[in-house]
C-alpha cells in the first residue's frame, strides 16, 4: 500500500464463525484493510490496541 494510508478495521462479534467469515471475505476480495477481530470488547486482543479507522460490532 505505497502512498496509501492504512485502513485499520476492528470487528467485534461473539460468534467465531462470523469473525472468520468476515476475515475470509476481506482476504478473498483483496481489500486493503488491516483487520483485527475480537470476541467481545473485553477480549485480550484489544488490550493496547491502536486506533481504528472503523469499528464493526455485533448487534446482538
Amino acid at each position: 500500500m505505497v502512498g496509501q494510508q492504512e485502513i485499520r478495521v476492528l470487528i467485534v462479534d461473539d460468534d467465531e464463525i462470523d469473525r472468520q467469515g468476515v476475515t475470509r471475505y476481506v482476504e478473498r476480495m483483496g481489500l486493503p484493510y488491516a483487520l483485527r477481530t475480537a470476541g467481545s470488547k473485553a477480549d485480550p486482543a484489544l488490550y493496547g490496541a491502536r486506533r481504528f479507522s472503523s469499528q464493526v460490532k455485533s448487534a446482538g
